[in-house]
C-alpha cells in the first residue's frame, strides 16, 4: 500500500516560514496525484466516481473538480470494503469516530503511520498558535465521547515533558472549575460551549496567557466574553476527526491558515462553483494523506469565507476568513445543572447504535426532552430502554419523549443542528453565514 511522502514533507513541518507558496502549492499537487494515483484503482468508491467523471488519473485541482463530492450519509450505506484499500486488517489499523455532534457518527480508519504524520501537521498548528513544551496546558472535555478523549491526548505527546494535562468533569463543570484552580494553566483547550459556561459566573481566577477553542463554531461574544474573564487571548482552531486539524488562527492577522500540504480545501456554493476570495460556501476537504479510508471531495457541511491564498503575515499557507459550523447546546438537567450534548449523545448511541441515521436533541421546557429520531430499522424495545438510560443522566423530574420519523430537516445554517435548547441557548442571536447560489 502506497504511504505517505514523510521525508520530502520534514522541511514544511519544520521550518515553514522557509517556505515559498509555489513550492507549497507544487507540493499539494503532487500529494493529490499520488493519492488518486494509489486508491483510485482500488478503493471501490472513489474508483466508480473516477469512471462516471470519465478520468483516469487526477494531476491538478481541475481534474479533481470534475469528480462528484461526497458526503458523509453516501459513505455511512457502503460496507468498509467499498471505502478501504484491500487487505488491510482493521484490527491493526487506528480507529476514530466522529462524535456525532453534527449528525449520525462516521467511523474512520487509518494506519498508524497515517495518524502519526497527519498528527504532526496538527502539532504544527499548535505550535504557530504559541504552544510551546513549557507551557502548562489543561484540554477540557466532556464525558461520552472517547474519540476526543484520544485527540486530546495526542496533545500530551506533542508537548514532550508532560506537563499538561486531560481534564474530564463527572457531573458537572464546578468540579472541573475547581480542578483548574488548582493545576492554574498556562494554556487551556476546550469547546466553546465549555468555555462560555466556564466564565459565566465570573468566578474563575486562572490566568492562562493562551485559550485555544476549537470542535464547534466560536461565536464573536464567546469571544469577547472568554478574553475579559480570563485575560487571555483567545485562537481558533478547525479540525475534524476525517481528516485532524484543517486550519488554525493566525496570531497575527486572525484568518484561518489551512494546512495545504495536508488537505485540499474547497469553498464552493451550492452550485459547485468555487468561491471567490471574500464569497462564502461550503468546506469541502480532501485528506491528502489518508490512504487507508480516503477521503476525497468530502462535504463537511460547514460554511466559510474564502480567503486569501497566501496569509499576509508570510507563511505560504492559504486562508479561510470566517467559518461556521457546528453548533451545540447545552441542556439541563433536573438538579439545574448543565450537560455538554456529547454525553446525551454518547449515552443513546450506545443504546441504539447503527440503528439511528439521523437524531435531533430538543430541550422544550426543563421537564421536557424531545429527541426525534431517523432509523434504518425498527427500534422495538430498545427505544424503551434508550428513554430510561437518558432519563437517568437528565434526572427525576425530567421527561424524554422519543419520536421515530423519516429524514431530519436541515438546520438552516447549512449543516443538521442535532442539539437544541429552547430553555437557554448561546446560538439564539447566531446569525449564520448563507450559502449563496
Amino acid at each position: 500500500m502506497m504511504r505517505p511522502a514523510v521525508v520530502s514533507a520534514l522541511p514544511h513541518l519544520l521550518r515553514l516560514s522557509r517556505v515559498s507558496r509555489a513550492s507549497m502549492v507544487e507540493r499539494q499537487r503532487r500529494a493529490l496525484q499520488r493519492l488518486v494515483a494509489g486508491v483510485g484503482p482500488r478503493v471501490p468508491e472513489v474508483k466508480q466516481r473516477l469512471a462516471r467523471a470519465g478520468l483516469e488519473r487526477v494531476t491538478n485541482l481541475a481534474d479533481l473538480r470534475r469528480l462528484e463530492p461526497v458526503e458523509r450519509a453516501d459513505l455511512q450505506v457502503l460496507d468498509l470494503t467499498s471505502r478501504m484499500m484491500p487487505g488491510l486488517d482493521v484490527t491493526k489499523l487506528v480507529r476514530r469516530q466522529t462524535g456525532g455532534s453534527s449528525g449520525r457518527p462516521l467511523v474512520v480508519y487509518r494506519t498508524p503511520l497515517e495518524e502519526h504524520f497527519i498528527n504532526l501537521y496538527r502539532r504544527r498548528g499548535l505550535r504557530l498558535m504559541g504552544l510551546t513544551p513549557r507551557d502548562r496546558c489543561v484540554t477540557l472535555v466532556w464525558p461520552g465521547n472517547a474519540e476526543r478523549k484520544l485527540l486530546a491526548l495526542g496533545l500530551r505527546r506533542f508537548l514532550g515533558v508532560y506537563r499538561d494535562q486531560l481534564l474530564i468533569p463527572d457531573e458537572s463543570l464546578e468540579a472541573a472549575t475547581n480542578r483548574l484552580e488548582e493545576i492554574r494553566p498556562s494554556v487551556l483547550v476546550s469547546y466553546p460551549s465549555i468555555l462560555d459556561k466556564l466564565v459565566e459566573d465570573r468566578r474563575l481566577s486562572i490566568r492562562p496567557r493562551l485559550v485555544i477553542a476549537g470542535g464547534e463554531t466560536l461565536l464573536p461574544e464567546v469571544r469577547r466574553q472568554v478574553t475579559e474573564a480570563l485575560g487571555a487571548r483567545v485562537l481558533n482552531h478547525y479540525g475534524m476527526t476525517e481528516c485532524n486539524q484543517v486550519a488554525f488562527e493566525c496570531p497575527t492577522t486572525g484568518h484561518l491558515h489551512i494546512h495545504d500540504d495536508a488537505v485540499l480545501v474547497e469553498i464552493l456554493h451550492t452550485s459547485g462553483e468555487p468561491a471567490g476570495e471574500g464569497e462564502q460556501g461550503e468546506v469541502v476537504v480532501t485528506s491528502l494523506h489518508s490512504y487507508a479510508m480516503p477521503f476525497i471531495r468530502y462535504r463537511t457541511g460547514d460554511i466559510a469565507i474564502a480567503g486569501s491564498t497566501a496569509c499576509e503575515c508570510g507563511l505560504p499557507l492559504s486562508t479561510l476568513f470566517d467559518l461556521r459550523g457546528r453548533v451545540s447546546d447545552f441542556m439541563i438537567a433536573a438538579d439545574g445543572s448543565w450537560i455538554h450534548p456529547v454525553t446525551l449523545i454518547g449515552v443513546m448511541l450506545r443504546v441504539l447504535g447503527d440503528r439511528v441515521r439521523q437524531f435531533q436533541f430538543v430541550q422544550e421546557t426543563r421537564t421536557l426532552m424531545r429527541l426525534t429520531l431517523s432509523t434504518a430499522e425498527p427500534l422495538g424495545d430498545a427505544i424503551h430502554t434508550a428513554r430510561s438510560a437518558i432519563e437517568a443522566v437528565l434526572g427525576a423530574g425530567v421527561i424524554v419523549e422519543i419520536i421515530d420519523i423519516g429524514k431530519q430537516p436541515i438546520d438552516r445554517l447549512g449543516k443538521h443542528r442535532t442539539c437544541i435548547s429552547r430553555v437557554a441557548s448561546i446560538y439564539d442571536e447566531y446569525d449564520p453565514l448563507p450559502l449563496s447560489p
